[in-house]
């Protein structure tokens, strides 16, 4: 398509020439053997391309039919997002005809993960309970409502979902290792959390930075503090995820070891000036 070689060469006037004038035989019945709806995706993705996102919305939003139908929403929707228009986004994905579960629950979760980023929490759980009517085994799904759910205060939804999670991958370390962390990090459990995190430990090979804090966090909560400093310098030196950096500066004040733990987090600070959780923790400790 020549549209396409112009598009390339970001020649965006040409391009649309060739796309209208696709469209223009496509939808007069002149080509049969071609669906105006490339035309579309085509014409929108160039309007994209040259800065115009509303013009790219409309055209996108004509594609109906044929292999491009399901890109040229999720396109849309991803627009729409970009735009700040979540709602429009999150109604565009739910209008998508899915053509497997799977897919429909992949949808969803994209729908759900948009509400996550706006804070409204509570949505996007309620997105994710979509997925569990269509398909209640969905354990990508089951994993990633847990954590929505935590994140809206309803922990006691959460519980049901990974220990159902476990139970369906009972090889796969994720789920003891979320089951296990929530129940530590809210102070309960801790013998059962401690049992989940050492089989996730187990499971990964002890190579997984995530399960290595997840046991140094439980540990710590347990009193166990000398271990808890060993396992936590060990996911340090393994990942530069800041939480598991303030769990270790955490441990560290408790043993009396305050300017290393100052230090860890006047490092976070440096590169996230406002981290909440940083200042606390100093505030909490006289700095």
């Amino acid at each position: 398509m020549l549209g396409a070689i112009c598009e390339r060469a970001q020649l965006w006037k040409r391009a649309e020439q060739f796309y209208l004038e696709y469209i223009r035989r496509t939808e007069a019945g002149e080509d049969k053997s071609q669906l105006p709806d490339t035309g579309y995706l085509r014409l929108g993705m160039t309007k994209l391309l040259s800065g115009n996102q509303q013009e790219a919305l409309i055209w996108l939003h004509k594609v109906e039919r044929g292999d491009k139908y399901v890109p040229a929403r999720v396109k849309e929707a991803e627009i729409l997002a970009s735009m700040g228009r979540i709602n429009e986004s999150c109604t565009v994905l739910k209008s998508i005809r899915a053509t497997s579960k799977k897919q429909r629950g992949e949808i969803l979760g994209a729908c759900a993960e948009l509400l996550v980023h706006a804070r409204r929490h509570a949505e996007a759980t309620a997105t994710m309970e979509m997925v569990f009517a269509d398909d209640p085994d969905n354990t990508d799904a089951m994993l990633r409502a847990s954590y929505y759910y935590e994140q809206a205060d309803q922990f006691e939804k959460a519980v049901p979902l990974l220990k159902r999670y476990i139970k369906l991958r009972p090889e796969d370390p994720q789920g003891y290792n979320s089951l296990g962390y929530m129940w530590a990090d809210r102070g309960i459990n801790l013998e059962q959390s401690e049992k989940l995190i050492a089989r996730a430990m187990k499971l990964s090979q002890n190579q997984n930075p995530a399960v290595i804090d997840s046991l140094g966090w439980v540990e710590y909560r347990l009193g166990k503090l000398a271990q808890a400093e060993k396992h936590l310098r060990t996911a340090t030196k393994m990942s530069t995820d800041k939480e598991i950096a303030m769990h270790l500066a955490q441990v560290l004040f408790a043993r009396g070891k305050a300017a290393e733990a100052k230090k860890i987090l006047d490092k976070i600070l440096e590169s996230d000036p406002d981290n909440p959780d940083a200042k606390s923790m100093l505030k909490s400790n006289g700095f």
